[in-house]
């Protein structure tokens, strides 16, 4: 049983570790100045999508995200949203 208990925690941990690294192409993306890499370009969290005008909502998402800018999460069509768990 102890055998078992240490193969599950070491696969845990490899997971865990795995989970955690950043991908090659944010790195370089960091090192330009940029948040994160996202639909095959390095991005800026919260930056506008390209034709993000045409999708419906529009104005009212840049309406929301003026009155509170954290808003932006809230319209990922319209808004590059990187992921939090660098």
């Amino acid at each position: 049983m102890r055998n078992i208990v240490a193969i599950v925690f070491f696969i845990f941990s490899l997971s865990f570790a795995y989970a955690n690294e950043v991908d090659p192409r944010t790195k370089r993306c960091w090192d330009r100045g940029f948040d994160c890499y996202m639909s095959r370009k390095c991005v800026n969290d919260g930056s506008k999508r390209p034709f993000a005008r045409l999708r419906p909502g529009y104005k009212r998402a840049i309406s929301d995200v003026l009155i509170n800018p954290n808003h932006f999460v809230l319209y990922p069509k319209i808004f590059y949203i990187c992921p939090q768990n660098y």
